[in-house]
């Protein structure tokens, strides 16, 4: 599962995935038993969680075309991230993770 993706599903109330719809339910049971509304939570988590962040594969790709002078890529990216928890209809492009046949990033704290 994708981080990010995830909790936009879950903040949409959108499980397509058979790995996340068990945590659904028992997730809607916890906040059902708890003093805060279903939509008290969804709300504060469209607050605390991005709809589309600054992937790897999306900057790197951006940085080459910039690089070659072409800045066009990196001011769509800057343009999709600069409002990073408003859902709209541009961003997909920028929400999906990197394809697998990808080389995985290490990325550390402060880099």
């Amino acid at each position: 599962l994708d981080y990010t993706n995830t909790f936009r599903d879950l903040m949409n109330e959108n499980i397509t995935n058979e790995n996340l719809k068990d945590f659904y339910s028992k997730w809607t049971i916890r906040i059902d038993k708890q003093n805060r509304g279903k939509q008290e939570v969804l709300t504060l988590m469209r607050k605390n969680n991005p709809v589309v962040i600054p992937r790897n594969h999306k900057v790197e790709e951006s940085l080459k075309e910039a690089h070659k002078g072409n800045l066009l890529s990196l001011n769509n990216l800057l343009n999709a991230i600069k409002d990073p928890y408003t859902e709209r209809g541009d961003l997909m492009l920028y929400q999906q993770p990197a394809p697998e046949n990808e080389k995985k990033y290490k990325t550390f704290c402060g880099t």
